[in-house]
């Protein structure tokens, strides 16, 4: 029993050892399990105390970066902000510049208008210039001219009052030896011819006694017709202006007698010389041919205003008469178109009229008989100059 119960104690024993062996493994067990989970959770604790290190930091940088990238971003702001107030500056510097640019643009257009404007005004300047130097030019030979003109009808002029008093002389002897004689004292007039009285003459010695012989001669003959009568009033006209102009003198007075050329060659003479009173130029007629008798009136007229025309800018005229009437001026300075009345007034009465200006002048010519006009009887025939027919 004892032995039993020893055995008993042994066997107890082992098994309590094997327990608490058992339960030991079990601790140790554990306690390396406490170790390692301690080891374990320390590990996880500095990995987690890591890892937060790492999280805070992480956060302090993405809070650093986050606030860098708003200070960028602000700066960028206030960069791109600056960027558009310059561009809003230059814009608007942009718009002033263009808005000036056009405004010197319209100054230089204006400018150019007004230069263009100026350069015409200069050059129309220019132009009135050399013509006022032209005509200045024309007018000192017009006044050495007339200077000349005037001094040789001062020298005719002396001549002439000289004349007229020798005129003057004969004819008181003439009366006188008349008197003298029982009679009036004239000269030997043709038969029929009707002559003022000595009293007459003397109280009227503008209507000196040969233009009342031509008149009374001419209205004597049989087939004076109206023609005739139109042509005398005419001729007398232009006597009469004419004596009124050159202070013409009792024995200058009248009109010639002899044929229609001479009495048309004394006419247009005469024209010319009134002419030269009222503008100053020099010429000659000369008759060189037959004049058309059926175009005598309207070869005058048409003449009268031709030369009416050419000496107003002619130095010198010369008038050639025969079956047309040619007109010559010298250094004539006018326009063809000055004659377009005169020649349509010439046409329209049956007178051929043309002009042809050259460099020496101006040259007119009228007439040109039809068939119409040509008369039935003979023709005057011959040439003569006109007397005193050199103008100035």
């Amino acid at each position: 029993m004892r032995g039993g119960r020893d055995g008993g104690s042994d066997a107890v024993s082992f098994t309590g050892v094997g327990v608490v062996v058992r339960y030991g493994r079990g601790v140790v067990v554990a306690v390396i399990a406490v170790v390692l989970a301690l080891l374990i959770a320390a590990l996880l604790a500095a990995r987690l105390r890591a890892l937060s290190a790492q999280l805070r930091t992480s956060r302090a940088e993405s809070v650093a970066n986050r606030k860098r990238a708003e200070e960028a971003d602000r700066a960028r702001a206030a960069s791109e902000e600056a960027s558009l107030r310059r561009a809003d500056v230059a814009d608007a510097q942009a718009a002033a510049a263009s808005a000036r640019i056009a405004i010197l643009e319209t100054t230089v257009a204006e400018k150019s208008e007004d230069a263009a404007r100026l350069r015409a005004e200069i050059g129309a300047v220019r132009a009135e210039v050399s013509e006022r130097d032209a005509e200045g030019t024309r007018l000192q030979a017009r006044i050495r001219h007339l200077n000349v003109v005037v001094d040789q009808r001062d020298g005719e002029l002396q001549a002439a009052r000289s004349r007229l008093e020798e005129l003057e002389r004969e004819r008181a002897e003439a009366f006188s030896k008349g008197r003298d004689a029982g009679g009036v004292g004239v000269p030997d007039v043709a038969p029929g011819v009707v002559v003022p009285s000595g009293k007459e003459l003397r109280e009227a010695p503008e209507e000196p006694v040969v233009r009342h012989q031509r008149w009374n001669a001419r209205s004597g003959a049989a087939e004076f017709s109206a023609d005739d009568a139109a042509w005398w009033l005419v001729l007398n006209r232009i006597e009469r202006q004419w004596a009124a102009t050159v202070a013409a003198g009792p024995h200058e007075r009248g009109v010639s007698s002899g044929s229609t050329g001479e009495q048309l060659a004394e006419a247009l003479n005469r024209e010319l010389e009134r002419l030269r009173e009222e503008v100053g130029l020099s010429g000659q007629v000369h008759l060189g041919g037959p004049v058309p008798e059926a175009q005598r009136l309207r070869l005058l007229l048409a003449a009268g205003e031709a030369l009416a025309v050419v000496a107003a800018d002619a130095e010198r005229v010369d008038v050639e008469i025969g079956a047309a009437v040619v007109i010559q001026g010298h250094d004539w300075t006018g326009e063809p178109a000055a004659f377009d009345e005169v020649a349509q007034a010439a046409s329209e009465a049956g007178i051929e009229f043309s002009v042809d200006k050259s460099a020496e002048g101006v040259r007119i010519t009228l007439g040109g008989e039809s068939a119409a006009d040509k008369p039935a009887g003979p023709e005057e025939s011959g040439a003569a100059d006109v007397p005193n027919a050199d103008v100035g």
